[in-house]
């Protein structure tokens, strides 16, 4: 192998050394966690709209490719379906400390720590939450021909557990959401008909969720894209010009940190309208409850 190849590999080590490091949820962080997304998923579900929700046939085989053209439509609440680029496990320790049921596209297998890859469970849980790791996740594992996963890293397991592969799409991979089985999962959030997305942190920078973003303002006129970022119009500018021009009115910014309380009350007023001009006059309206929230001196956006 030449240096550089060498060079690269340690470099690549290193950034999933580091995605390792930054990914793995602390114990500590647990009890904020779920504190956190109580208070998100509450807002949701008082939400008067509702998503259109499309359900993969159940003809799909476990780990076999998503048929997304002969599909069952159904109902759903706005934040049932949780759509994530994220690898951390943030969203199935507060599913697992709530005891409630997630379809995340695995089925549990006789280890309790341990579940395969099978879309069909999406077919079985049309009405219950899903979770779609679009670029695959810690502790999700290749070996022969099975896609797994794990609750913890395979070491700290108590039976053993043989890995060929970390399933996991890294910043310097953009051809992997075309392979098996992030397509998959991607094909599935982009047949979904939403009328009100919520994007946490997320800069905007994957073309293909994008477009499947883009599509769905386009064929849904009644849709909001909610945009909660520290500089939500820096997010936004990822978009392009000609999508802002298109679809400002019903970009929604909220300018803050997910978790603070003024991002909660701007979410809950989002939510409730139906365009960007709508929300800054409800916002207005409520100024004076936010500005105790945020610095004197900051105005609210």
């Amino acid at each position: 192998m030449s240096d550089y190849g060498k060079d690269l590999n340690g470099m690549l080590q290193s950034l999933r050394d580091f995605i390792w490091r930054e990914c793995t949820v602390k114990k500590k962080y647990e009890d904020k966690i779920v504190c956190t997304y109580d208070r998100l998923f509450k807002i949701t579900k008082e939400s008067r709209f509702t998503d259109t929700r499309y359900v993969p046939n159940r003809e799909s085989q476990p780990g076999s490719l998503v048929s997304v053209g002969n599909t069952v439509e159904t109902q759903v609440d706005v934040g049932k379906t949780i759509a994530t680029t994220n690898y951390d496990h943030v969203l199935e320790i507060y599913h697992r400390a709530k005891n409630q049921r997630c379809a995340d596209g695995f089925r549990q297998t006789a280890d309790p720590a341990k579940s395969l890859l099978d879309f069909s469970v999406f077919s079985e849980r049309a009405h219950d939450t899903w979770l779609l790791k679009l670029h695959g996740s810690l502790y999700q594992y290749k070996y022969e021909d099975s896609i797994f996963k794990t609750l913890e890293a395979p070491e700290k397991l108590s039976t053993r557990t043989i890995i060929q592969e970390n399933m996991m799409i890294y910043p310097t991979q953009e051809k992997s959401m075309l392979k098996h089985p992030y397509h998959n999962f991607y094909s599935i959030f982009k047949a979904q008909a939403w009328t009100k997305l919520i994007a946490i942190g997320y800069s905007f920078r994957d073309y293909p969720i994008n477009t499947a973003i883009i599509e769905n303002l386009d064929k849904n006129r009644n849709s909001n894209l909610i945009i909660v970022n520290t500089d939500p119009e820096s997010a936004i500018s990822n978009l392009g010009k000609l999508v802002q021009e298109k679809f400002r009115n019903r970009i929604i910014p909220i300018k803050g940190k997910f978790g603070d309380d003024a991002v909660f009350i701007k979410l809950e007023i989002a939510l409730k309208v139906d365009d960007r001009e709508r929300y800054q006059v409800r916002l207005r309206e409520k100024q004076e409850e936010i500005r105790r929230l945020f610095n004197p001196s900051e105005e609210p956006s």
